[in-house]
């Protein structure tokens, strides 16, 4: 269904931010994965197509980013100040659509977990998103210094859980009729935490033994 390269995109993007020299390039490459994982989910809701839209808008904006830097452009030129601007927005918006995408079709195949953590993460993107405003509009040195901690806190967060949802995806909506659930990542932190988050889950839905 796609959710396998999302994975991979989403992976590339969101955690290859965390490298500022890079950054550019990683969401280039990042977001041009998530596209082509998009191209069969546009049909499943109206909300994966919107997403595509936002990727493709933050794909340009990310070459355009890139090509400025590399000739040179200075951060205070037009250009460069409006394709900074849709490549920092977008990225976050694109992150929001994602989660909201994969709310609906975890509601229509009833799978509470991706429901959930869905939810979760589009919280937390959303109170991240408000950091970054509150950060821009105030200038007070120290304050700046705290926020963009927290900031960069929840960035860490919603990364990690934005991948366990989308692998949840790919395990639970596009394996759904498979009885051997057991897939892993590889990446030991990711599948650790994935695990810890079943267990609630596995919990709730165990049925009752007999007193």
């Amino acid at each position: 269904m796609g959710f396998g390269l999302m994975f991979i995109g989403y992976f590339v993007a969101y955690l290859g931010a965390f490298i500022s020299e890079i950054s550019v390039f990683t969401y280039i490459l990042g977001v041009g994965i998530i596209i082509l994982s998009l191209r069969k989910l546009i049909f499943e809701n109206k909300l994966f197509l919107v997403s595509s839209i936002i990727a493709i808008l933050l794909e340009i904006s990310s070459i355009a980013v890139a090509i400025m830097g590399f000739m040179g452009t200075s951060q205070s030129h037009i250009a460069y100040l409006i394709f900074g601007q849709a490549y920092q927005w977008g990225a976050h918006l694109l992150n929001i659509m994602l989660m909201l995408s994969i709310f609906v079709i975890a509601k229509e195949v009833d799978v509470l977990k991706i429901k959930v953590m869905s939810l979760i993460n589009t919280g937390f993107i959303g109170i991240c998103v408000g950091f970054l405003i509150a950060y821009l509009a105030i200038s007070d040195q120290f304050a700046k210094e705290r926020i963009m901690f927290v900031i960069m806190l929840l960035q860490v967060i919603f990364a990690i859980l934005g991948l366990l949802t989308v692998f949840n995806c790919y395990m639970k909506i596009c394996y759904e009729d498979d009885k051997n659930m057991e897939k892993e990542t590889g990446n030991p932190v990711i599948d650790f935490l994935n695990r810890q988050l079943d267990n609630p889950f596995n919990r709730k839905n165990k049925p009752k033994g007999k007193k």
